[in-house]
């Protein structure tokens, strides 16, 4: 099994409960890919972020996912939520993003897996 932790952006200000939904509705779309278990949000405390705990049967079904077509439209329904700070070299490495070269990053994620 792949415990993704996926750490967002902070949410622009009134635009929380629009992510809410976004989040459900990437829920219900997720649960159609083959190895997908179930993702989770966590709500931030004060002025923190969401944070969410995504959980796949292997890093491969994970993979097949998050390259979709079905992950890069919800991508670009999200973004616009976020308060986007221009990436720096040193976190280029460490956000996913679509891979294009000075886009802003779109969530941190820190993988465990457990074989």
């Amino acid at each position: 099994m792949l415990v993704n932790i996926v750490h967002f952006p902070k949410i622009k200000d009134g635009k929380d409960k629009d992510f809410l939904q976004w989040f459900a509705d990437s829920n219900r779309a997720y649960a159609d890919h083959p190895g997908f278990i179930r993702r989770i949000l966590l709500r931030p405390r004060e002025d923190g972020n969401y944070v969410a705990i995504v959980e796949h049967e292997s890093h491969e079904t994970f993979m097949v996912m998050h390259t979709s077509s079905t992950q890069a439209a919800l991508r670009k329904e999200v973004q616009p939520l976020f308060v986007m700070a221009p990436p720096t070299p040193n976190s280029m490495m460490s956000w996913l993003n679509d891979g294009a070269i000075g886009r802003s990053p779109s969530c941190r994620s820190h993988f465990i897996s457990t074989r």
